[in-house]
């Protein structure tokens, strides 16, 4: 399988990698798992994969990576053939001056671990209206058994499982742009445009929401806090 460094938002890269990486079932089921990592933390999505060969989950695992140097550490590092990888360019600095405008209203550059928070939940997503049955997992964590035989058996029956972000509720905290960093999330068999892929698409939407919406809060040195309703993006 050929390494996917083409930017996701472009063409059918996306689509493309999805495929090469799916892991079908007996029932037909298209199973993926979406990573996200920067150059410096390919060491995190290198012992995931690991782990996740060991308990016979391999072989469908795609990484998001922050840049197409992120790509080419990882593939150097992983085992040949355990993980695709690609870039994006969403939501990122340089599409046009009202993005780079709202990122730097915000005090996100081009390095902000928010790029890929985001880019997770916008390509679950996308992977779901393609017809995967689609898995994030955070890449500081450790599996002790397949997770699949829990979800796939006693828990066939639901569709969408999303973990806890954070107990502290947005009172408690309230300088925190989306608290959407989630360990885990997996929709099996969500059908496209249904009601658990909505719950999805609308975290994306309400993050573009805030991005572009009006500041509200200022903490004492200057960064954003709490932003208003802004219109939707609308990508190029």
């Amino acid at each position: 399988m050929p390494p996917h460094f083409a930017d996701f938002e472009r063409g059918t890269n996306f689509a493309t990698a999805l495929a090469a990486r799916a892991h079908v079932s007996a029932s037909g089921q298209r199973d993926v798992i979406l990573v996200v990592t920067d150059s410096r933390h390919t060491h995190y999505v290198h012992n995931l994969i690991l782990n996740l060969a060991k308990l016979g989950v391999d072989g469908r695992t795609l990484a998001i990576g922050s840049s197409e140097v992120a790509c080419t550490r990882l593939l150097a590092r992983a085992p040949s053939g355990s993980v695709g990888c690609g870039y994006s360019s969403w939501m990122r600095n340089g599409i046009n001056a009202t993005m780079d405008a709202a990122l730097d209203r915000w005090n996100i550059g081009p390095k902000h671990v928010y790029h890929l928070w985001w880019q997770r939940w916008h390509y679950l997503s996308w992977a779901v209206q393609l017809g995967y049955s689609a898995m994030s997992l955070d890449t500081d964590i450790s599996l002790r058994a397949n997770v699949y035989e829990l979800l796939h058996g006693r828990l066939s029956h639901h569709h969408l499982f999303i973990g806890l972000d954070h107990e502290a509720s947005g009172k408690e905290r309230p300088n925190v742009f989306p608290m959407i960093n989630v360990g885990l999330v997996y929709c099996q068999r969500c059908a496209p445009d249904g009601p658990a892929h909505r719950v999805l698409r609308e975290v994306t939407r309400r993050v573009q929401h805030f991005l572009f919406g009006e500041v509200l809060y200022q903490t004492r040195h200057g960064r954003s806090g709490i932003a208003g309703s802004g219109p939707r993006f609308l990508r190029p």
